[in-house]
């Protein structure tokens, strides 16, 4: 499994936990450009359009909570980073403040100068990379129960986690966003949740894997 959520249902369906083993992905702090709170704009969203739950996030973040956001600060604008998007969405949903950026050859630069990331997922399954791209770059995340799902996040402390209700997603973009006490300490506490997408971790998972297999060294 990628994650222990996902270890949990498959042990639910029959298979002993024992025979199932977590490897998930690796992440690691980015060497990146220290960019203060104030000197931050913008909220950051980046994914591929393949992947549906992508899209959907995209159109619940448009048409459902940045309305209410913008009724409050009409200023904060919105990039949208990743390949496919489809061309139909674009046309519908790109203006300047809601750019939808596509494919970017680095994305460092919007991940070094973003305020707030978010991951307005309502479905899909898995540890989500989005997230850990974030938290590598130590940006504070808005996120769903569904994209903390796998992520080890604790509420107010590495991220903040919201609903799926439109107006509490606004209202906690519209927090992090204003409250720099809060930004510094999620800010902070960002590499906490990757201690368990380490290489060392990821290598002893592999290593009990395999030795349950027959394997030695």
């Amino acid at each position: 499994s990628i994650s222990d959520e996902e270890k949990n249902t498959v042990s639910k369906n029959g298979v002993k936990s024992d025979k199932i083993f977590t490897v998930s992905y690796i992440h690691k702090p980015v060497n990146a450009n220290a960019v203060g709170f104030s000197k931050r704009e913008g909220v950051l969203f980046i994914g591929g359009y393949n992947h549906l739950p992508n899209i959907d996030a995209v159109k619940f973040l448009h048409e459902s909570v940045m309305p209410l956001v913008w009724k409050k600060n009409e200023n904060i604008k919105v990039f949208i980073l990743g390949p496919d998007f489809p061309e139909d969405l674009k046309q519908k949903y790109h203006s300047d403040k809601f750019q939808v950026l596509g494919y970017q050859k680095s994305v460092d630069h919007w991940f070094e100068n973003a305020r707030v990331f978010v991951a307005p997922l309502r479905y899909g399954a898995g540890v989500k990379g989005k997230i850990g791209q974030a938290l590598e770059f130590k940006l504070p995340v808005v996120t769903t129960e569904i994209g903390a799902e796998g992520m080890s996040l604790e509420d107010r402390k590495t991220a903040l986690i919201s609903d799926e209700n439109p107006q509490n997603f606004a209202d906690k973009i519209l927090e992090l966003y204003n409250d720099e006490h809060l930004w510094q300490t999620l800010h902070e506490n960002s590499l906490q949740p990757l201690s368990k997408f380490s290489i060392e971790t990821q290598e002893e998972n592999i290593k009990k894997m395999l030795e349950y297999l027959g394997f030695k060294d």
